[in-house]
């Protein structure tokens, strides 16, 4: 009887452990798909940001603004954006905590500067298109000039945030 306390005792404790490394195994997959899943998004946006020269030409833009406005039209920098493009990030966001702490941070860290890039441009074509629906319509050019160079160092700061970010989810081979 001894025996069969032990052995029944055992096989539970068995159980037991093989069903808690089988469920860490799963997490350990799932943050991984996670990982690579957000990386693969942040390289495709960086990739088709850094194709069409965004920040380089926002930049230069920026820094050759006058210091005084010469009378000329203004013309800001225009990108429409249709789409949400963080829609990986969107899907996975309530399983962040799988992702290392400071991966997370770096993350989450990178969206929202991509989230208020996107809502920057999309103010600035509002203005640019004088939509009476923009919230705010920048009206001279000091205001024009400081908007712009802000939205070059942001789009840098954020160029940096998702290369960092892409370094951490999914390290380059050593």
């Amino acid at each position: 009887m001894t025996g069969s306390i032990i052995t029944a005792t055992a096989a539970i404790f068995a159980a037991f452990i093989g069903g808690f490394f089988a469920k860490r195994y799963e997490h350990r997959l799932e943050a991984r798909s996670i990982r690579h899943a957000i990386a693969a998004e942040l390289r495709a946006v960086l990739a088709v940001s850094e194709r069409r020269g965004y920040v380089e030409v926002l930049t230069n833009m920026a820094a050759n603004l006058p210091a005084v406005w010469d009378g000329g039209p203004l013309r800001p920098f225009i990108v429409h954006v249709r789409r949400d493009y963080n829609r990986v990030f969107s899907a996975v966001a309530n399983k962040i905590g799988m992702l290392p702490a400071q991966t997370a941070e770096q993350v989450v860290a990178a969206y929202y500067h991509i989230e208020i890039l996107l809502e920057d441009f999309e103010l600035s074509s509002a203005a640019a298109a004088n939509d009476p629906g923009a919230i705010w319509i920048i009206q001279d050019y000091e205001t024009f000039r400081t908007f712009n160079l802000e939205c070059a160092a942001l789009a840098n700061e954020t160029r940096s945030l998702v290369r960092d970010a892409i370094n951490l989810l999914d390290p380059p081979p050593s």
